[in-house]
């Protein structure tokens, strides 16, 4: 382009605008640089008064401490020469005439150099001949104290400074030495992080320039390491100075250093700070005051140059920077992204590709390169096919939208290190601006929690909840090829005594095993699942006749009933199984499970290891267990359950804690069935957990709930009884029930319910600290039963105990008081169940003021009543609005 010729006059007028920013950078760099020079005579100014100050202090410590070190070396020398001799050091220490006996140690030494007493107990009697101390006092007859180089002290490996004196015989001949020795360490309890900082120093030398003591910064001065690696001599008695040395200190660093003589004593106390943590604020401020001095110099320079441009390439110029600025803006949004500004390729009108014109370091790595090389290449270059195309509809999106964002999956032959990206496209005046962050480890844990969810963790099969899904999707299958399929229902026979009899690890083995030969057993295609216990199930897809079911079935049995060689003993049990068909015994999933297992019962009861097809008349047949099972399933779709929620509140403050949640059945011709009930009613564990599984579903729905409703969340209890949670199973389901309703684990704090018939197994306590790593809470319901165990309490990850409110006074109020104060004393809470009159409130407000115990929660009718589902949310505002008040009270 060509160069604009102006005028002579508007020569002055175009130079004028440079020439004046010039002088003013001028200007602005000797101000900065005269108050960064000023600011640094200040900081050491005040180093050097504070070094100077704080020697002094630590003089003034130094001589108090080796006066009393001293003092208790003549107090030892005069009791030594008028017992003439026959001092016990130990009945010095007893009589208590010993200042601070942790920290100080008083020796006598006889003439042959071996300890004769001692305020310690000497395991050894190491001679001291070689110590320069005793060969000093043997060889002067002089009573002066003395302080020698600290010395390694027997057994513990730790340096101690010894102040010692001569000892002499009546007849004025060398009798020994006393030595008061103190841990070098204490000297530097004078070190203060606040007014040293974390490099300071603080020593003790003497007039030979050798350390006594030393700290530098962590390091505590001893003869192998020493913190002080050079003799320091001082011309004057105190004062302060620059040591810019790095060899004098054994970290290298420089620093301003004062010292102060000892008035009295031949010693030098040094304190020292850290040039650098001085420097810390004219650090900051010079790089504060550069940035600032260069971008207002950058901002004049570039002002004088615009100034001699013509207005509209100025115009043009701004146009352009804040462009680049958006673009910027847009693509460095959230941290930890790799960001790229990428520019169309067209042909024609359409865009064929997108080249990388700039991208941050975050970004280049993505790519396993650097900045440099990337910038320029084409994503065609640096993308597999496929994924490239992927990105092209993408960009075509975020053009007709303006913007566009996804999860995609990175393909194994991507040169991107990641396996899952979340990428964001943002059409900018640019081009195209393209963000990406890493999600390959949330999409990871979802999918581990997914796998955990639909597998059963002792067996390796396939769990409820993956049935669940699996069967109604097979019904789908099945209805569009217009086919039948079977579904086997098999239940363990003799497993039950085989557990009992040789222990839960016998029978986990077995399972194990018999989950092995079931899918052996199966046909390519078939699938076979553990619903929980012994109890098992398996879909038999593409029918042709119930033969082939009957095969299978008897296929499964035999390979069941074959012997179980296990640590060296043989079992058996033998397989009970129950065989529908759809269509014809069931158009839903819930009908053939039901009948399935009507027609499993069936079979046990013609006789065990056998199998039947079902019948409709099983239906009216069936045993009380498999009805009640087959209740229990079906009863979620019917409404027939439903929650209470007892309100648990602290017992000092009176404020809402948490509340307990109680399943209730709405039985149809048995009426209301409370919990404990309910439980009753379960005559198998599968039955047991079926009821388990329906009430934490419907106490993770509630919390959901409350949640989308934003109210203040409270913990939820929930009882569960030891044979639910001795299931390996249990981990899977409620991982799934809290990742399928989006519950914190933190909400939901678990009830574990024992009886001397029911009790927590070594599979149970394994299954509570695996989902107490999930984050859930638990406590021990019934403590004063007698079916929990201190031991247990030990193994648990337990937080409270459960204990109930006695009717009446004496004993049992008394063992209420005791259960309490043990849990203070094992820092667990207590949750204290049927306080239902205003009087048992009362005695127990009485009994935990009269023990000074704090902790205890209560729960019952004088507390509050129980609420419906409904109610709660009320509650949940009020107790917040409550804390609000309080909140905003005057303390």
């Amino acid at each position: 382009m060509s160069i604009p010729q102006f005028p002579v006059k508007s020569l002055a007028k175009i130079l004028a605008g440079p020439l004046c920013c010039l002088a003013l950078v001028i200007l602005l760099w000797w101000g900065t640089l005269s108050r960064l020079a000023e600011e640094r005579h200040t900081l050491e100014s005040n180093a050097l008064k504070s070094v100077a100050s704080l020697s002094g202090a630590y003089a003034q410590f130094l001589t108090r401490t080796i006066e009393q070190m001293d003092q208790i070396a003549m107090q030892v020398q005069y009791d030594w020469r008028r017992e003439k001799g026959q001092l016990d050091l130990r009945e010095f220490r007893r009589q208590g005439l010993l200042i601070a006996p942790q920290l100080i140690t008083v020796t006598i030494l006889g003439a042959d150099a071996y300890p004769v007493t001692s305020t310690v107990n000497l395991t050894m009697r190491p001679s001291a001949a070689t110590r320069d101390y005793f060969i000093y006092h043997r060889d002067n007859d002089s009573p002066a104290a003395r302080v020698g180089m600290p010395v390694i002290w027997p057994g513990t490996g730790l340096a101690r400074l010894p102040f010692t004196r001569r000892l002499n015989q009546p007849d004025g001949s060398f009798g020994g030495v006393v030595a008061v020795s103190i841990g070098a360490s204490y000297f530097s309890e004078f070190y203060d992080d606040v007014s040293l900082g974390n490099d300071g120093m603080v020593a003790m030398i003497g007039m030979d320039g050798l350390a006594r003591t030393a700290r530098v910064g962590d390091a505590v001065h001893t003869q192998d390491a020493p913190a002080i690696r050079h003799a320091l001599r001082f011309a004057s008695v105190e004062g302060s100075m620059h040591m810019d040395d790095g060899r004098v200190f054994a970290d290298g660093k420089p620093r301003y250093v004062g010292w102060h003589k000892l008035p009295e004593y031949p010693f030098i106390a040094i304190v020292g700070l850290s040039e650098a943590e001085v420097m810390a604020p004219y650090r900051a401020s010079e790089r504060t005051y550069r940035l600032f001095a260069w971008m207002a110099s950058l901002v004049l320079l570039v002002f004088g140059a615009i100034w001699a441009l013509m207005t509209a390439r100025l115009g043009l110029r701004t146009k352009q920077i804040e462009a680049v600025r958006r673009t910027y803006r847009l693509a460095t949004e959230g941290a930890n992204e790799g960001f790229y500004m990428l520019k169309p390729v067209r042909s024609g009108v359409e865009v064929i590709d997108f080249e990388i014109v700039d991208c941050n370091e975050r970004g280049a790595a993505m790519y396993r390169g650097v900045r440099e090389r990337l910038l320029g290449s084409r994503l065609s270059v640096v993308h597999p096919e496929e994924d490239f195309a992927a990105l092209l509809i993408d960009a075509d999106a975020a053009a007709r939208e303006g913007f566009r964002e996804a999860d995609v999956p990175v393909p194994s032959d991507d040169p991107l290190r990641q396996q899952w990206l979340h990428r964001r496209l943002a059409v900018t005046d640019a081009g195209l601006a393209m963000t990406v962050r890493d999600i390959s480890e949330n999409k990871l844990h979802q999918q581990q929690l997914l796998r955990m969810a639909n597998q059963d963790s002792l067996t390796g099969l396939p769990n409820r909840q993956w049935f669940n899904d699996a069967l109604p999707a097979a019904i789908d299958r099945a209805n569009r090829r217009h086919g039948m399929f079977g579904l086997l229902f098999i239940d363990l026979d003799r497993f039950k005594q085989v557990n009992d009899s040789a222990g839960h690890h016998v029978g986990d083995e077995l399972l194990r095993i018999a989950a092995q030969r079931m899918r052996s057993a199966l046909r390519p295609g078939d699938h076979v699942a553990r619903l929980g216990g012994d109890e098992f199930t398996v879909i038999l897809e593409t029918l042709e006749t119930e033969e082939e079911a009957r095969q299978a079935a008897r296929r499964i049995g035999r390979s069941l009933s074959e012997p179980y060689l296990i640590h060296n003993a043989q079992y058996s049990v033998g397989a009970s199984t129950g065989i529908t068909l759809f269509p014809r015994d069931g158009q839903d999933a819930d009908r053939l499970l039901h009948n399935a297992d009507l027609a499993m019962y069936a079979a046990k009861a013609e006789g065990a290891s056998g199998e039947q097809l079902y019948q409709a008349a099983m239906q009216k047949e069936g045993a009380i267990e498999a009805s009640v099972d087959a209740e229990s399933r079906t009863a979620p779709e019917r409404s027939q359950f439903f929650l209470r929620f007892l309100p648990r509140v602290e017992l000092s403050s009176g404020a809402l804690q948490g509340l307990q949640a109680r399943l209730c059945w709405n039985h149809p011709w048995r009426g209301l069935l409370e919990e404990q009930d309910i439980h009753a009613q379960a005559q198998t564990s599968d039955t047991l957990a079926a009821f388990c599984d329906i009430a934490l579903d419907l106490v993770c729905a509630s919390l959901a709930r409350w949640q989308d409703m934003d109210l203040p969340i409270v913990t939820v209890a929930l009882n569960l009884p030891a044979p639910y949670l001795n299931d390996a199973a249990v981990h899977g389901r409620i991982a799934n029930c809290l990742l399928r309703h989006g519950v914190h684990p933190g909400w939901l704090q678990l009830g574990v319910v024992q009886t001397p018939q029911r009790q927590l197994d070594e599979c149970g306590e394994a299954q509570l600290g695996s989902l107490a790593a999930l984050g859930l809470r638990f406590y021990l319901d019934d403590f004063d039963a007698g079916a929990a165990s201190l031991r247990q309490v030990e193994r648990l990850p337990v937080e409270a105990f459960g204990v109930s409110m006695p009717a009446a006074r004496g004993s049992t109020l008394l063992m209420l008081e005791a259960i309490i104060a043990m849990a203070s004393r094992l820092g667990l809470a207590s949750i204290v169940d049927g306080v239902d009159s205003v009087e048992q409130r009362a005695q127990l407000q009485q009994l935990v003021a009269r023990a000074e115990m704090g902790g205890v929660i209560a729960q019952g009718k004088a507390v509050g009543v129980a609420l419906a589902a409904e109610a709660v949310p009320e509650r949940l505002r009020a107790q917040a609005e409550h804390c609000h008040r309080e909140a905003r009270l005057p303390s």
